[in-house]
């Protein structure tokens, strides 16, 4: 099965950032109250900027702080992703970013919620559930209530 929690068989949940509370959408974004957070985009753009100081500087000691401190303070004011993927966990939600089409969505991977409600996706994210609207027939991981925004409900 795709796109199901291969645990408990409870299809992932799909849902647009337009319909989350804006203070939630940055939380996973930037990992602020998050329980564990990985911002995936940094560590790629930090990983490429590690080979490069490693190639202008072949004897730095990487297992000195100083050195990491320089190599942040030289590429941290450069790194500006056009799509941040991040994934971590938030109010016990485990969570992914995803972009389709440029629009920010997330992934719900688990979640302490279900709904039997979801909408039916798109080939785009076959076998999810749909969060956006509740007017559907799939059983999915949710998004606690106070996630949405009120003025989307």
């Amino acid at each position: 099965m795709i796109n199901h929690n291969t645990e408990t068989s409870i299809a992932y949940g799909y849902i647009s950032a337009n319909v989350l509370h804006p203070d939630v959408v940055s939380s996973l974004l930037y990992g602020d109250g998050c329980d564990m957070f990985t911002d995936h985009s940094w560590e790629d753009f930090r990983g490429n900027a590690v080979a490069e100081w490693r190639a202008e500087n072949p004897d730095s000691d990487l297992d000195d702080p100083e050195v990491w401190d320089e190599i942040e303070q030289d590429v941290g004011p450069y790194y500006q992703p056009d799509e941040a993927r991040t994934s971590g966990v938030y109010d016990g939600v485990s969570f992914a970013t995803s972009w389709l089409g440029g629009a920010l969505n997330f992934w719900i991977f688990r979640s302490p919620t279900v709904t039997d409600k979801a909408g039916r996706a798109s080939p785009c994210v076959p076998g999810a559930g749909i969060l956006d609207d509740l007017d559907g027939d799939v059983t999915c991981y949710n998004v606690p209530d106070d996630w949405r925004d009120s003025d989307t409900v």
